[in-house]
């Protein structure tokens, strides 16, 4: 059974409701980025990466992303706003749940596979309702659904795999 201890590191409430804000709480309060060198200029590069288009990509979604050359794997973190964050996204709503991504430039592959499951888990509504409920501690970790506790133990495995992904 998954439980906020094992979470915590990869998952953190935020409360900034401006986008460059919650970048910067969900890299600050994420201890996963804690390997990073430089964490200050990681939340640079994906603020900049924001001036080319928003990464809101709809349905209360963003998944913001940045470049550290020196990483030996990809790092998400997952912060989740209650009231939302104004992110400027495709369709206007607010994002309650805002990835944030690092990785390299020879991890292509990997980040595109870990974007395309994390994008397919989060399009079933049902599912994305019990992660918010679950984060925002609302929901008891022993009332997960399967694909609810698969998802959650890839995000803390930062391991996003086809074959885990059959559970979800």
């Amino acid at each position: 059974m998954i439980n906020e201890t094992d979470i915590a590191p990869v998952i953190c409430l935020i409360d900034q409701s401006e986008k460059n804000q919650a970048i910067e709480q969900v890299i600050s309060r994420c201890s996963i980025f804690d390997t990073l060198n430089d964490k200050k200029q990681f939340a640079e590069k994906v603020i900049k990466r924001e001036l080319k288009g928003t990464t809101g990509i709809g349905h209360g979604i963003a998944i913001a992303h940045g470049k550290v050359e020196s990483l030996n794997q990809m790092v998400i973190g997952l912060g989740a706003s209650i009231s939302g964050v104004d992110y400027q996204s495709v369709d206007s709503t607010l994002v309650n749940f805002l990835f944030v991504i690092a990785s390299s430039s020879n991890r292509s592959y990997e980040y595109l596979k870990s974007l395309a499951i994390i994008l397919r888990n989060l399009k079933i509504e049902s599912l994305k309702k019990e992660l918010f409920d679950f984060i925002t501690n609302k929901k008891d970790p022993y009332e997960l659904s399967t694909k609810g506790e698969a998802f959650l133990k890839m995000m803390v495995s930062q391991h996003f795999s086809p074959f885990l992904e059959r559970f979800i």
